[in-house]
């Protein structure tokens, strides 16, 4: 199975849910989904959101 978490400019949101996805699927020993993360806007200025530099999962701990 293949999992894509799209937002706008892949930066913030969906960068957090592939990588949560991700940790959540290593946890349960779950090798079978693939996941990936996109943006839907082509011109996107990182400088905007200095926080997605360091993605993390607030979440699972």
């Amino acid at each position: 199975m293949k999992l894509l978490f799209v937002c706008t400019d892949n930066f913030t949101r969906s960068v957090i849910a592939e990588l949560c996805m991700k940790d959540l699927l290593r946890r349960v020993n779950n090798t079978s989904v693939h996941v990936a993360s996109a943006g839907i806007r082509a011109a996107s200025d990182i400088r905007l959101y200095p926080r997605a530099l360091q993605p993390r999962c607030p979440i699972v701990q």
